[in-house]
């Protein structure tokens, strides 16, 4: 068994790019990219959805749907 700094890395391995330290221009810059990235991405899964996900999305919008046209009918 070797520790951890002796192993080889995988070929396909994305180099990591260290954290800038806190309290410095670079970090507040890093700070705010990151959340403007993740205010960008709520809500938007990465990839296909799943079935259930989608499910559950087609069946709200049917009860919209029927609720919509409830109220209309009533009115």
């Amino acid at each position: 068994m070797g520790s951890g700094s002796s192993k080889k890395r995988k070929k396909n391995a994305k180099k990591r790019k260290p954290l800038p330290k806190v309290g410095t221009p670079a970090d507040n810059h890093y700070r705010l990219r990151r959340s403007q990235e993740n205010l960008m991405d709520f809500g938007l899964g990465t990839g296909e959805r799943s079935p259930l996900g989608r499910m559950l999305l087609l069946g709200g919008l049917l009860v919209a749907v029927i609720a919509a046209v409830v109220v209309l009918v009533l009115v």
